[in-house]
């Protein structure tokens, strides 16, 4: 009886374990609306923006001063960064990331994820917009966007 219980003990360890991964550890998937730009500043390149929901650890987030043409293809002609989450984050924090123009991107406060960069991401002081997305950037034909701002 002991080695039955035991048993039974471990397989509900290791089905608790499973789950957590399963469901705990899954990245975010936003909907149109769940993130939101609350700063926007060209000089030095800053945005500030806050998610409506938690955001789990490993979940991406992309942002483009690029558009779309008349056809919904990418122009291709600008760029785009890329925020992963490093930890769980709770709804209504905010992140800042800046200096996006440099090599040398920050993210505020600093444990709360990185930021890579495809070529030159820069915002000009007028007439410009930021897509919030996620998907593969330039390949896939529907991205969620998630925000615009522009």
């Amino acid at each position: 009886m002991i080695k039955k219980w035991s048993l039974l003990k471990t397989l509900l360890s290791i089905l608790s374990w499973l789950l957590f991964l399963w469901y705990g550890g899954a990245t975010t998937i936003f909907s149109p609306g769940d993130i939101f730009i609350i700063t926007a500043n060209a000089n030095p390149d800053m945005i500030e923006f806050v998610s409506r929901v938690d955001m789990n650890s490993g979940t991406i987030i992309r942002f483009s001063d690029d558009s779309r043409t008349s056809t919904w293809t990418w122009r291709a002609t600008e760029w785009y960064i890329t925020f992963t989450s490093n930890t769980n984050i709770p709804k209504g924090t905010i992140i800042r990331m800046s200096w996006l123009h440099t090599t040398t991107q920050t993210v505020f406060p600093t444990w709360f994820g990185t930021i890579t960069k495809n070529n030159t991401f820069d915002l000009s002081t007028a007439g410009e917009s930021i897509l919030v997305y996620q998907g593969t950037p330039y390949t896939q034909i529907s991205p969620t966007f998630l925000y615009w701002l522009g």
